[in-house]
């Protein structure tokens, strides 16, 4: 069995359409049709791009390293939060989504400036 909100999330991936905001009743949330993306990097990757120093006075990668695994730190506890309703679950579904696509964000920047400094990955 699905709810409504996760029929329309289907009906939108089966639509092609990946972004339309699907409202949850009774709220303001909006919810995208699109899954959560895993991570790409491995925590060895992270540890390693968080140990390399291209630039002494720079201290870039090791501040977006600890972004990443502060937000996925962030989707794990909203994975597990208790709903209290249809419209808490939705809120947090959505709340996880976007947390994701943060953390997806900040993976394409790690990994451009890894190839930018020449840091294998």
């Amino acid at each position: 069995p699905v709810d409504s909100v996760e029929l329309q999330q289907a009906i939108a991936r089966i639509n092609g359409d990946r972004s339309s905001p699907v409202p949850a009743s009774g709220n303001q949330a909006v919810l995208t049709a699109s899954d959560p993306l895993p991570p790409r990097l491995s925590r060895e990757s992270l540890a390693k791009m968080a140990a390399a120093n291209p630039n002494a006075s720079c201290g870039c990668q090791k501040n977006l390293v600890d972004v990443v695994l502060s937000l996925r730190a962030l989707e794990k506890y909203l994975g597990g939060c208790e709903s209290r309703s249809p419209d808490d679950e939705a809120l947090h579904r959505a709340l996880s989504r976007k947390v994701g696509e943060a953390r997806s964000s900040i993976e394409d920047a790690i990994e451009h400036f890894a190839a930018v400094e020449g840091i294998e990955l």
